[in-house]
């Protein structure tokens, strides 16, 4: 009988009127409860369980503005789990369409499209529940309750008067879908409609009370998304005025004071930093509003620099706090700082460097605020090192990420070109003394840099050794001090510990558990043999120290020209990319004054025209205009100071020449070498100037190879080299010419292989199975070449990480080599030699010659021995097909 008496009742339920009958009442109760309880509930819950796994491992970051809302930085919900509750409620609103929980459904459903980011549906699900969902019952409002009044905000008493029952009528939820409608037009940024939407809810009477603190927010939102941080004080002061959670409250104050700051209002954002201390809040909070109270001090305020680091310093000495000493340290440094006290900002801040254990991003900021006073006080070689530890520890999260790592680039060149000088100036002196004077020198540089060698081994662990080396290195690279006692060069640094260890954890058996890195040191040393094995004691001695010294007229030469060209390229820094144009017109002028009639010359004077029109000197301009129009006519400095017109003009016949350049090297790919013979006749009268003279004299040279005797292809490698001097082209016709140096055939075993006979007066002989090695060996002194080994290990690490090859720097007799061992045998090398030869690692090698080739285990003792370059070249174009 109940079986029967539940079916019975539920047809009565389910069964409406099909003719639009009124539902019964029976039907109403088991629509709604089967709405509410099947469907909202389920979906409400799920909802909220899958907010709270997108909030629940967010921390805020009390540096930043603090979000309004938790979930606005939340992310990690799954859209399929948002789908369910998407798909639930909407079959749930098909069953049961007259349901008073209908709207509440919907109103889920365009959460869920919110937080999956659809936000397409979600302004279309709530436009549609805020329009065709009203409450129609009609209400009467009292303004005649307390108003409510916090500091200049005042919010009239608006809630509605409620009957006895109320509690029973569910209401609809529209102006909560319109609350939504404008947090969604605010994350699409759709301004404008926002603003529209909230015009009309500023006088809609009827608007429910308990829902003003969450409209207070969304209107500061508003403002806060469009950075008009003034307009959104007010709706904040609302919101907190509002709210009936502490906590919350807590958050607004704290919101509240941030934006105070933002708008440059000291007294104001102290004074909320301080009722936000007053709340209460938790740990981090509390602390993080002390750091603002100090950080809001500008100066001109009500609270006195004395009344703030008096504050900081009771918090450094608070043990609560101490997790946060290195902040509390960088605070202070920037309370120095605004009333221009710097060296007392500096002290802060290599304490908060000394305090900073875990806090890596903390770390970073202390490193660039260094290098920063250093970079705006022109310190430019001790804010490279400081840039240079920033960049260790900076995240790419960090504001100024980018500044960082382009100021470093330029300081890098910067400093590379001054220790040129530095170095130089200081080999000379040593040049120029007596032999006893010298000995007497150099035994007392060793002692010192045996002892700095002590000293840095027992400081090793403590980085923040490097901001003292970082300004000892500024005082040795200005005097001109000795490079082999100049931490720069030989120190060891907190950069150059982490370069040769790693960036260890605190344990006892560091160096052993990171020994690999220390296999591939990249240093050049003569203390080994032919297999790069270290064969030193590690002692430093006279001969190693003595052996840069130009001693020679030759050797002076050489000397003098790296300094000319690193006075040069330091000039152009400051010009170009640092834009201190007095540095610029200083060393410029300081390279005229050392030297005469040097290559970069008219480059020095034409740099020193453009600084000084810059200024308007129009004496100095003349000056320099006169120097070029005289002793360089023919450059092309000389005739765009005659017409401005001319680089334009020069632009168009390059293009001309390039062209005619591609039909000729065409011709001579199809091995029409009569017709590249006659193209390049008499090119340089075709184009005035040429810019391409050099190529095509090169073109010739080989088409001349094809077609005339070989001592006519080597004449005009000759005149290639003496009529060019330097460049790509004469780089290759020196070592062309190279090949003719070699002792002539003479024709005994002229009918042998090939091989045979070229192997036979060869000291060399071919092992294709043999292991082999990868060589550059250098032929002068380029201090690029020091960068080399680590651009071959990165080349090595991204395309050969499986291999096991080793890099390591050595010496063959009195000229620097690198070396990569070892290919498992000849076809492996060559593989190798071909995809490193095309990498760009020797474009900054533009002071010396260098050879690229591969040598078996067996051969490269043989070489190491005789160390002549010409006969192995030739054994290994002969034998090793390119």
């Amino acid at each position: 009988m109940l079986l029967t008496a539940a079916i019975v009742l539920l047809l009565a339920a389910c069964s409406g009127s099909k003719n639009g009958s009124k539902m019964s009442l029976l039907g109403r109760f088991y629509h709604n409860t089967t709405a509410r309880y099947n469907g909202y509930y389920y979906g409400k819950l799920k909802l909220n369980h899958l907010k709270e796994n997108m909030t629940s491992s967010l921390e805020d970051d009390y540096t930043r503005l603090l979000p309004l809302f938790k979930d606005e930085e939340a992310s990690g919900g799954s859209k399929s789990d948002f789908d369910s509750i998407i798909i639930r409620l909407t079959v749930v609103t098909k069953l049961h369409p007259k349901s008073k929980w209908v709207d509440d459904c919907y109103y889920l459903i365009g959460q869920s499209y919110y937080y999956k980011e659809d936000y397409e549906d979600a302004l279309a699900t709530f436009q549609y529940v805020s329009a065709a969902f009203k409450d129609d019952s009609k209400k009467k409002k009292s303004t005649t309750g307390k108003k409510i009044k916090v500091d200049d905000v005042t919010i009239p008493w608006m809630k509605t008067r409620e009957g006895l029952l109320s509690f029973l009528h569910q209401k609809p939820v529209r102006y909560q879908s319109l609350l939504w409608l404008l947090k969604t037009y605010i994350e699409i940024k759709n301004y404008d409609d926002a603003a529209s939407i909230m015009k009309l809810l500023d006088t809609d009477k009827n608007f429910p009370f308990d829902l003003r603190d969450e409209y207070a927010l969304i209107n500061a939102q508003l403002y806060i998304k469009q950075e008009r941080w003034k307009e959104a004080i007010l709706p904040m002061k609302e919101a907190i005025a509002l709210t009936k959670s502490k906590k919350d409250r807590q958050r607004y104050t704290y919101i509240l004071a941030q934006l105070y700051q933002l708008t440059n209002n000291s007294d104001k954002a102290i004074e909320y930093f301080k009722k936000v201390i007053a709340l209460k809040p938790a740990y981090k909070m509390e602390f993080y509003s002390y750091i603002n109270i100090a950080k809001s001090f500008n100066g001109s305020g009500k609270t006195s620099a004395d009344d703030v680091l008096a504050l900081l310093e009771k918090l450094s000495k608070d043990g609560k706090f101490d997790e946060f000493l290195d902040q509390i340290y960088y605070t202070m440094a920037e309370v120095y700082l605004k009333q221009n006290l710097n060296p007392a900002a500096v002290k802060y801040l290599v304490k908060s460097i000394d305090a900073s254990t875990t806090n890596v991003s903390q770390k970073a900021l202390s490193y660039l605020k260094l290098a920063e006073i250093d970079f705006d006080a022109r310190q430019y070689i001790s804010a490279d090192k400081f840039y240079d530890s920033t960049a260790l520890f900076v995240s790419k999260s960090m504001d100024k990420y980018d500044e960082v790592f382009h100021r470093k680039e330029i300081l890098d060149k910067l400093v590379a070109n001054l220790n040129v000088v530095a170095h130089e100036d200081s080999l000379q002196h040593l040049a120029s003394m007596d032999k006893n004077e010298l000995n007497k020198f150099l035994d007392a540089m060793i002692d010192k840099y045996e002892e700095q060698l002590k000293k840095d081994s027992a400081e090793a662990n403590n980085d923040v050794q490097v901001i003292e080396g970082n300004k000892q290195e500024d005082k040795t690279l200005t005097t001109g001090s000795w490079y082999f006692y100049n931490p720069a060069t030989k120190g060891a640094g907190y950069n150059d510990f982490k370069k040769k260890w790693g960036n260890r954890v605190n344990e006892d058996n560091w160096r052993r558990s990171n020994k690999a890195n220390n296999d591939v040191d990249g240093t050049a040393t003569n203390n080994q043999d032919a297999n790069g094995n270290n064969t030193s004691s590690g002692k430093l001695t006279r001969d190693d120290l003595m052996k840069d010294i130009p001693f020679s007229p030759v050797e002076k030469g050489k000397s003098d020209l790296k300094i000319q060209n690193a006075l040069y390229n330091a000039g152009t820094i400051y010009k170009e990319d640092l834009r201190d144009y007095d540095f610029a017109k200083k060393t410029f002028e300081d390279l005229l004054k050392r030297y005469q009639k040097f290559p970069n010359e008219p480059n020095t004077y034409y740099a020193l025209y453009l600084l000084y029109m810059n200024d308007g000197i129009q004496v100095q301009m003349d000056n320099y205009k006169q120097l070029i129009l005289k002793n360089y006519p023919n450059t092309d400095f000389a005739k765009l100071l005659d017409d401005p017109d001319y680089l334009v003009k020069k632009e168009a016949g390059e293009k001309q020449a390039e062209n005619y350049y591609q039909v000729t090297f065409s011709l001579y790919q199809q091995k029409n070498y009569a017709a590249v013979l006659q193209k390049t006749y008499n090119v340089d009268s075709l184009f005035k100037p040429n810019p391409l003279s050099a190529k095509f004299a090169l073109l010739r040279s080989f088409a001349v190879a094809q077609t005339q005797p070989a001592d006519t292809f080597k004449n005009s490698l000759k005149n290639i080299v003496k009529k060019y001097v330097t460049g790509e082209e004469v780089d290759k016709a020196k070592q062309l010419l190279l090949g003719f140096d070699k002792p002539k055939d003479s024709g005994k075993n002229s009918k042998k292989d090939s091989t045979q006979t070229d192997n036979s007066k060869s000291i060399y002989a071919l092992h294709k199975t043999n292991p082999h090695y990868f060589i550059i060996l250098f032929t002068g002194n380029d201090p690029e070449i020091k960068n080399m080994d680590d651009s071959l290990q990165n080349f090595i690490t991204k395309n050969y990480s499986l291999s096991n090859y080793k890099v390591s720097s050595i010496m063959v007799g009195q000229q620097q080599a690198i070396q990569v061992k070892q290919m498992k045998n000849m076809d492996d090398a060559m593989k190798f030699y071909s995809d490193a030869s095309s990498q760009s690692f020797y474009d900054d090698i533009s002071e010396s010659d260098y050879f690229i080739f591969v040598i078996d285990d067996k051969n490269w003792q043989l070489f190491y021995s005789s160390k002549n370059i010409t006969d192995y070249m030739d054994f290994f174009d002969k034998n090793y097909n390119l």
